[in-house]
């Protein structure tokens, strides 16, 4: 039914296949690299908060798990929370590595770092649109020091506002 040249072009598909499939593995392992350093590299400085970054990431995870929502929806998260932090990289080593309180001046220099990650996101994602997991990350990173009480920062969104802002943007309503 097949001529030998036919089979011969079939075999040859089939490596190609999975040979695409072997690159489309290493380049996502890659990707979670890199995306890990630069969590890490947010912390590296910020010795008050050794292994934060692991940690969000699996509470992150575990959350959206217990809630219910979807495997590929869990996994999302589980990549974008570990940025939360890299707007750190620009916080100056000295507030970073403070013992005891910030002082008001100085913690206001922190509070920046909310806006600094979502800006250094957003630069990334405007540069590669496919990245959807962006615009998560970017959300996460603005967004992890509002409070349901609207005390937190940097926008203050308070209660049901809050939540339902961030359900819409992670896409589930």
């Amino acid at each position: 039914m097949f001529s030998a040249h036919d089979k011969d072009v079939l075999r040859r598909l089939v490596a190609q296949q999975a040979e695409i499939a072997a690159l489309q593995d290493e380049t996502e392992e890659a990707f979670q690299l890199s995306i890990n350093l630069l969590a890490r590299a947010a912390e590296v400085h910020d010795t008050n908060t050794a292994s934060h970054v692991l940690r969000v990431n699996e509470y992150s995870y575990f959350i959206a798990a217990k809630l219910g929502m979807p495997k590929e929806f869990c996994a999302e998260i589980r990549y974008s929370a570990q940025l939360h932090d890299v707007g750190k990289i620009g916080i100056p080593d000295a507030i970073l590595q403070k013992k005891g309180k910030l002082d008001e001046a100085e913690f206001d220099q922190m509070k920046t770092h909310t806006l600094r990650g979502a800006e250094t996101i957003q630069a990334a994602l405007n540069k590669h649109p496919g990245a959807e997991f962006l615009a998560m990350a970017r959300d996460i990173a603005r967004s992890h020091h509002e409070r349901y009480d609207g005390d937190g920062y940097p926008d203050g969104l308070a209660g049901l506002k809050r939540t339902v802002a961030k359900l819409h943007e992670a896409g589930i309503l």
